[in-house]
């Protein structure tokens, strides 16, 4: 057929969006930008930025680095290679792209050992099992994760999509290189 119908939503949604309550928040300047820019909201979208809690994302001293780092079953004086995600098969996150990089370095004769942070899947664990990852699993608290920060000497962060991740927030809180 001829008719139009992306124009006819269009339509029916700028008159749902000018005739309805409603305000949108976001996260980030960017997010908030691109809905503007979309030219479907009647008002602007309220920023609201996810804010990390300084209080306990923090730096931890080199004595409690060791002890964490014994608690996590890693090696106190090997460098450590944090990577991690939620739900580590999440294409989104890269994790794949991260492992590459991984081996590359390996492949280079670096010497570390990787922290992984998330649910591990079968086939994530058979990937990683030539580099002998330690795993977190699933991290609770926001305390455990500022742990999980200082036993590690650098984040690794493959994503792919992400708006405003935190987790890049809370590790420079934390005292982590990214």
């Amino acid at each position: 057929s001829r008719f139009d119908y992306s124009a006819l939503k269009w339509r029916l949604n700028q008159k749902t969006l000018q005739t309805a309550c409603l305000q949108t928040a976001v996260p980030s300047v960017w997010l908030r930008q691109l809905m503007q820019n979309s030219a479907q909201l009647p008002k602007p979208a309220l920023l609201l930025p996810n804010m990390v809690d300084c209080q306990t994302f923090s730096p931890q001293s080199a004595d409690d680095k060791k002890a964490i780092r014994r608690q996590l079953g890693l090696v106190s004086e090997m460098p450590t290679i944090l990577l991690g995600a939620a739900q580590l098969d999440n294409p989104y996150k890269g994790i794949t792209h991260g492992l590459a990089a991984l081996r590359l370095l390996a492949s280079q004769g670096v010497v570390f050992q990787v922290l992984l942070v998330g649910a591990p899947s079968p086939d994530i664990s058979s990937q990683f099992a030539d580099l002998k990852p330690v795993y977190t699993g699933y991290i609770e608290t926001a305390s455990r994760m500022n742990d999980v920060y200082a036993a590690a000497d650098v984040l690794l962060y493959p994503s792919l999509a992400d708006n405003q991740p935190l987790q890049i927030l809370e590790a420079l809180a934390a005292n982590l290189p990214v």
